[in-house]
């Protein structure tokens, strides 16, 4: 394959550059994502705190406190353990194989359709834990930061990994660089990797982003109840409506492996870091500073508000269907 047919995403992007557009990406995304979890953690929520403290310590002392060490032992542990147990769901959960969309080469994907199993599964999982005092869910609100830490160096390692796999021993024919090596890491060289055995999207996107927003906010309201000694009716709420959402998304898994996401979306960083950093941050992060600022909602109001989400989920699932 000559070098122009490999190129699939041709000119343009940031001031005529798609190098330059990638690299301004690369670089503010993760800025973003922990100034996000840092202002509701530290700052009450408030960006007007947030611009105080940079104009006090400096910007270069504000950015070195946003990053925590990615090697802290307890927080490594919690996340290799939970991808081994999703990796084992993955592989092991009973389910009917699903085939995907052909590709334009001729390749279809095969996935086994154990999503919603996996989820329930998870969820039990992660009751079981607490309750037999195994592990205390709200330990993953206590040590957020090295968390996200961790995962953005797990993150920018595994793209750099899928880089090089793409490039030099892809998993199909739907592969191939970019033109670029900076787009190649941004946008991803493969469409369908796969990795003894596992999809790499349907990890990264469904199995660990996607799952970890349902487990984050379960955390989050565990820790509420650590701190106060019951759940606010807007942490309910709020836990409850994502719930039904995300008990749709595992319903309809099926369907997302044929969305843009999966037919589209080469496996790069803008998929996978999306995936492993982004979704546990910014997904969960309304729930995420309920925990320390409750808000008490009347009967009415918390109903309403239920029922409201649920209605709207159901006519996303509609709209779906």
């Amino acid at each position: 394959m000559s070098t122009e047919e490999k190129k699939s995403w041709g000119n343009g992007g940031f001031f005529a550059s798609r190098d330059l557009g990638s690299i301004m990406l690369l670089v503010l995304s993760p800025v973003v994502c922990f100034a996000l979890w840092s202002t509701c953690k530290n700052y009450k929520g408030s960006f007007t705190g947030v611009f105080d403290e940079i104009v006090a310590s400096g910007p270069q002392n504000f950015l070195m406190e946003l990053f925590q060490t990615p090697f802290d032992p307890y927080a490594c542990k919690m996340i290799l353990s939970y991808m081994a147990f999703e990796l084992c769901l993955m592989r092991l959960v009973p389910g009917k194989e699903f085939k995907a969309t052909p590709t334009l080469s001729g390749h279809v994907p095969i996935y086994k359709a154990n999503g919603f199993q996996s989820y329930l599964i998870t969820i039990v999982a992660l009751f079981a834990l607490k309750y037999s005092m195994f592990f205390n869910p709200a330990d993953v609100y206590d040590n957020m930061g090295k968390i996200l830490s961790s995962l953005n160096f797990f993150a920018l390692a595994l793209c750099c990994c899928l880089t090089i796999k793409g490039l030099t021993y892809p998993s199909t024919k739907d592969s191939g660089s970019n033109g670029s090596l900076i787009q190649d890491f941004f946008w991803g060289t493969e469409l369908y990797p796969r990795v003894l055995g596992f999809d790499v999207k349907q990890f990264t996107n469904s199995r660990f982003g996607v799952m970890f927003w349902q487990v984050g906010i379960i955390c989050y309201a565990f820790k509420q109840y650590d701190l106060y000694g019951h759940v606010s009716n807007s942490m309910l709420v709020s836990v409850l409506i994502q719930s039904v959402y995300l008990a749709k998304f595992y319903y309809w898994e099926t369907g997302y492996f044929c969305s843009m996401d999966i037919q589209h979306d080469r496996a790069g960083y803008y998929i996978c870091w999306g995936c492993l950093v982004w979704v546990p941050c910014t997904y969960t992060l309304a729930t995420y500073y309920l925990v320390e600022h409750p808000v008490a909602l009347s009967s009415a109001v918390a109903l309403s508000m239920l029922l409201a989400g649920v209605l709207c989920i159901w006519i996303n699932y509609d709209c779906d269907r």
